[in-house]
């Protein structure tokens, strides 16, 4: 909870003004990027090094989205697919 407000307080700062729907998306974006770093889905394992370089590969992959002019409607469609692929993966490597 802390940690959620702080970052709250740190976004309206940034913007200069709170906007209630001001940061949508943003949660998937975390959720994927924890994944991506190998957190599992069902819970209990994951490392905090490995969430920030899922992180990293989320912020490149939105990058490259933007440079090829994909909507910004679509982009969150490209990120739903990649916590797909990534859950799916570590299922297929679980078993």
């Amino acid at each position: 909870g802390f940690m959620a407000g702080l970052a709250g307080l740190y976004y309206t700062s940034y913007v200069t003004l709170g906007l209630p729907d001001g940061a949508v998306d943003y949660e998937t974006e975390a959720i994927t990027a924890a994944i991506i770093g190998g957190a599992s889905f069902f819970g209990g394992e994951g490392q905090v090094t490995n969430t920030l370089l899922g992180f990293l590969i989320v912020a490149i992959v939105k990058n490259i989205l933007n440079l090829m002019g994909v909507s910004p409607f679509v982009q969150p469609v490209a990120i739903g697919l990649l916590i797909i692929v990534a859950v799916g993966v570590r299922t297929m490597r679980k078993s």
